[in-house]
């Protein structure tokens, strides 16, 4: 749950970095990616809001935010994007994961 690495393209918007942390976070926190958690979000509101307190990196119930296995299954990391449309943000680490023969679980 600790930044490794970020990249902010200049003119970004200033809560960008905050967003794809919190997709991240919320997804490798929970154990489940951030497209799961949305639709938590929307069954079960106010747990989901209780999380956000407890969590001091927040988390973002949006897709955007990816588990990331190694080939044998391991949990590597989670990586959250922040940028475009939801689902953009999220296609752009599928794709990623997948050049690198990783295995990304964005949820369902």
């Amino acid at each position: 749950g600790h930044l490794k690495a970020m990249f902010r393209e200049d003119g970004s918007g200033i809560l960008r970095p905050e967003i794809a942390i919190g997709k991240a976070f919320g997804a490798l926190g929970m154990g489940l990616g951030s497209r799961s958690l949305s639709r938590l979000a929307e069954e079960r509101a106010p747990f989901l809001a209780s999380l956000s307190t407890l969590a001091a990196k927040g988390i973002i119930p949006a897709a955007g935010g990816v588990l990331i296995y190694d080939e044998t299954g391991h949990l590597v990391c989670a990586i959250g994007v922040s940028g475009d449309t939801s689902d953009i943000d999220e296609a752009c680490i599928l794709i990623a994961a997948k050049k690198l023969g990783l295995v990304a679980d964005p949820g369902k």
